[in-house]
């Protein structure tokens, strides 16, 4: 919720700010916002005792060793390929989508801004009724529609021109559904990773996931910005979708499809 608050108000004051200022000048702004953040956690003081002093295990040979055991897993093999997949796409439509939307489109950088903050207030709603969709469908179940229903928001943003509706009530659609389905998604696997991983190896695990997780959406920028370039903003847009369909086939070509809950004999404890 913190989060997404701070979504709501940042992208509608980065838009008003633009009304006075030259886009450059916004990251000076942004710029003193870190700073403050800096200032503010370094005033965090530590009550944990130091931990004791062990030989550090090599990176590479700690990511490997993750990697590896994630291969063995159905859970986390299952995990690793959704989340690299959707966050592939999450990478293109991020470097193709505003650009979709103030020259495609040609919505204002003001209403882009609102529409931002709007998505912002689908994860606070995300984050209100998440949990509550988890414990009435299960974690798995919540999981699978999640992922299914951000392969229908994400399309939504290249049919924008042909659907009978002004282009930013559809854009403001598309960022209110983005937003309440990640965190609902976020909600629903928060946790599962520990369960079904000992504690010896979950820090290898751990690395490992986010190694592939998050530097899937670097490399869906680059390609974003290489395929509008060759075929257009829109046409590209479908690829993120696309990406977001091969997470869909991973869940379902999983065992975890016919599953409400994670099965107690999965978990590790």
């Amino acid at each position: 919720m913190s989060d997404n608050t701070a979504g709501i108000i940042a992208p509608g004051a980065a838009g008003a700010l633009l009304k006075i200022i030259s886009a450059p000048l916004l990251y000076v702004v942004s710029t003193v916002a870190s700073l403050i953040t800096a200032c503010l956690v370094s005033t965090i003081k530590a009550t944990d005792p130091p931990a004791t002093s062990q030989k550090r295990e090599r990176f590479w040979s700690s990511m490997t060793a993750g990697l590896r055991y994630v291969g063995t897993k159905v859970v986390l093999r299952t995990f690793i390929i959704t989340a690299g997949t959707v966050n592939l796409g999450a990478g293109l439509i991020n470097a193709i989508y505003p650009v979709f939307i103030l020259r495609d489109l040609g919505l204002t950088a003001s209403q882009m801004g609102l529409a931002v903050s709007i998505g912002a207030v689908g994860g606070i709603a995300g984050s209100l009724i998440g949990l509550r969709l988890m414990n009435l469908w299960g974690e798995i179940r919540t999981i699978v529609v999640a992922v299914c229903c951000l392969a229908i928001a994400f399309v939504l943003a290249p049919l924008t021109p042909i659907i009978p509706l002004p282009a930013f009530a559809v854009v403001c659609i598309v960022e209110f559904l983005i937003g309440f389905i990640i965190v609902t998604y976020g909600i629903s696997t928060s946790g599962i990773v520990a369960r079904v991983t000992p504690n010896s190896m979950l820090g290898r695990v751990t690395s490992a996931q986010r190694f592939v997780i998050y530097g899937s959406v670097p490399l869906g920028a680059l390609a974003g910005g290489a395929l509008a370039t060759w075929i257009g903003n829109g046409n590209a847009l479908f690829f993120a979708v696309a990406c977001i369909l091969l997470g869909v086939v991973s869940l379902f070509l999983s065992p975890l499809r016919s599953h409400r809950t994670l099965p107690a004999e999965w978990e590790v404890f």
